[in-house]
């Protein structure tokens, strides 16, 4: 499905968008499945997209804005649906619930997969993996702010999410060192601002809030900013 049309016979080209915005579609109900193991199903597929919009040569600018949204939406919509049930901290002398360990873990993988920068263009030109890693990093700190803003601990799911990107955003710093760049810079300087505020909204709430409600966030946050130290270097 994923190739350049050349301007001529668009009509014949139509079933191919047709046809791939219908399995975009399937995949994203699929993420938002209430049923875990429905989501998992759906983590495969993605990874496969993922890979195959970042190798093929040619792929149409339009087939590329749907599989990218597709990727995005349901890379979100797994990161939230894998948080911590009500209380989960409240009982600490029991044992974790795995199952949920291993699906925070599995969506982690996925995550860090979608935003693989093994391949395409970090200078000027956005590659598929690019566009990908800028909007879930953007998403994650437009989440961040608002909760901030309005006094409340960013969401636990939003912050396991932008923790699990240490890995592509520390490549970025990598090839920002050997190639300056205005995109790698703003992703980096938003990703480290985002995870500032999470920081600060921690550090504001320890004398109000009680530790079942801070442990989940802290300890995510300080993974998150020793996950993230590669990119003090760059």
């Amino acid at each position: 499905f994923l190739e350049r049309s050349d301007g001529e016979g668009k009509s014949h080209h139509m079933w191919r968008l047709e046809l791939f915005s219908t399995i975009a579609t399937v995949i994203r109900r699929m993420c938002s499945s209430p049923i875990r193991e429905l989501r998992a199903l759906a983590y495969e597929p993605l990874m496969v997209l993922h890979t195959s919009l970042n190798s093929v040569e040619y792929v149409s600018l339009r087939m590329e804005q749907v599989a990218v949204d597709a990727i995005c939406e349901c890379t979100l919509e797994l990161a939230t649906s894998c948080g911590y049930p009500a209380g989960y901290f409240d009982r600490l002398y029991e044992n974790s619930d795995e199952e949920l360990e291993i699906e925070r873990n599995d969506v982690r993988d996925v995550a860090r997969s979608v935003c693989s920068l093994d391949s395409g263009v970090i200078g000027t030109q956005k590659s598929p993996s690019i566009l990908i890693l800028e909007r879930i990093i953007n998403e994650c700190n437009n989440a961040i702010q608002h909760s901030t803003t309005s006094g409340q601990l960013p969401p636990e799911t939003v912050v396991h999410l932008l923790s699990s990107l240490a890995k592509p955003l520390n490549k970025l710093g990598k090839k920002y060192k050997e190639q300056p760049s205005s995109i790698g810079c703003t992703m980096m300087t938003t990703s480290l601002l985002a995870l500032g505020s999470v920081s600060g909204r921690l550090n504001a709430s320890f004398e109000s809030l009680s530790m079942a409600q801070i442990l989940p966030l802290s300890r995510l946050a300080s993974m998150a900013s020793a996950s993230f130290s590669p990119m003090f270097a760059c």
